[in-house]
């Protein structure tokens, strides 16, 4: 049974690779964009929190939509934003895209960061007007410059892959490190890919991996749980532990992350542990739960400001001259 779950944990680590050469092809989410499944996947919804409580019935609604509208037309910036996103979804507007970007300049003309963001995602697929690869660009910087940290992680994605701008792989390193420090945990986890699998002129180094894994685990992102729980399975960048390999890799699953692969390794896992140990497992996992329910609860962050932060360190220096592309083909991870 643990020879099968180590095929599959391979498997996952074989995965990494795959993620940190396909993730840029898709854009982050606009602020329209579902939220993904519980626990929160980290990559914050780049719009401000709703200004009012949602409303329950349809008259709420009309009100909450007259009031959203009258202080939109006041030039408060959040409110403008807020109708450019109730335009882009339809939630409680007629969709109507254009008039979403029309508010979303609205609101980055006052100089909202996030607006700015959503400008230059707009013009990057095409919302509300025809694709304009150098609008984008020239909005991203700015909600950058702003301090969004979803800018920071597209612009390192662009520069990473020669993506709609030069390959540039230290500026790429730098626009991903000031993601993650910010926070973000999606770029937390890229940069735990990038140094387990030494990655753009990196050196491998799984401990560091292993590390940032955790950080974008404790936050919820479902992908880093998951990669930390193999990590410690195989015993990558640390000693075996199969007490943090059940925690992480249970809450990937029950997160809604692949649970058909991972459900086989799960009871490989448990297989293999004492029932302290698996009680031990059980107690941190219910913890974290519970943190993780508690600060939903009694927090309001304003997603993007990076209230919620992360301790990170700084990606090391890339090589002189890196090469071109990174070979998609790791190492095989040493089975045991």
């Amino acid at each position: 049974m643990r020879q099968i779950a180590l095929i599959f944990v391979s498997a996952l680590c074989l995965g990494l690779v795959w993620a940190s050469l396909t993730l840029a092809q898709t854009p982050p989410p606009t602020a329209a964009s579902p939220k993904p499944a519980a626990p929160n996947q980290g990559a914050p919804n780049p719009a401000a929190s709703d200004p009012a409580p949602p409303p329950t019935n349809y008259d709420q609604v009309a009100q909450a939509m007259l009031y959203l509208r009258q202080e939109a037309e006041k030039g408060n910036p959040d409110y403008m934003l807020q109708l450019g996103r109730q335009y882009e979804t339809g939630a409680f507007l007629t969709r109507d895209y254009s008039q979403a970007l029309d508010w979303y300049k609205k609101a980055a003309a006052k100089g909202l960061g996030l607006a700015y963001y959503q400008v230059g995602m707009a013009y990057l697929v095409g919302l509300g007007d025809a694709p304009n690869i150098k609008l984008a660009l020239d909005n991203l910087r700015q909600a950058s410059n702003k301090g969004v940290p979803m800018a920071d992680f597209q612009l390192a994605i662009f520069s990473l892959r020669g993506q709609n701008l030069p390959q540039n792989i230290p500026e790429g390193l730098k626009y991903l490190t000031k993601a993650a420090t910010a926070g973000l945990p999606v770029a937390i986890n890229q940069l735990g890919v990038i140094h387990y699998n030494g990655l753009w002129g990196q050196k491998i180094n799984k401990t560091l991996a292993l590390d940032y894994f955790t950080k974008a685990a404790e936050i919820g992102f479902p992908e880093a749980m998951r990669n930390a729980g193999s990590c410690y399975y195989v015993g990558d960048g640390q000693a075996k532990n199969d007490v943090l390999a059940l925690k992480w890799l249970t809450l990937a699953r029950d997160s809604g992350l692949t649970p058909g692969v991972l459900e086989p390794i799960i009871q490989a896992v448990r297989a293999d542990m004492k029932p302290a140990q698996i009680a031990q497992a059980e107690k941190d996992i219910q913890a974290w739960k519970d943190r993780a329910t508690a600060q939903a609860r009694n927090e309001t962050l304003a997603p993007g400001s990076g209230d919620q932060k992360a301790k990170v360190k700084p990606a090391a220096k890339p090589a002189a001259k890196p090469a071109a592309k990174p070979v998609a083909k790791p190492k095989r991870n040493r089975r045991r």
